[in-house]
């Protein structure tokens, strides 16, 4: 949630090697004007770092669409 609230969401994620202690944040608005730029009922989500852009690609191969969000630096105690 934004607007000085807290929220947590849990993903499910299929072939990936996600290391303990790995937090990554968005803002909710924003991500939610990307997703809607696509009408695709699965988008990837490629992470590499921190400080580098997220890419989301629609899940069918003929789909040139790629969206960018760059993440946000949270606390470490979240």
């Amino acid at each position: 949630l934004d607007f000085s609230r807290a929220g947590k969401e849990t993903l499910v994620c299929k072939e990936c090697n996600i290391p303990n202690g790995f937090i990554i944040g968005l803002k909710g608005s924003d991500f939610i004007n990307v997703v809607s730029l696509t009408a695709a009922e699965n988008i990837n989500l490629m992470m590499s770092d921190p400080s580098r852009a997220i890419t989301m690609k629609e899940d069918d191969p003929k789909s040139s669409l790629v969206l960018l969000q760059m993440p946000l630096v949270l606390p470490e105690n979240m």
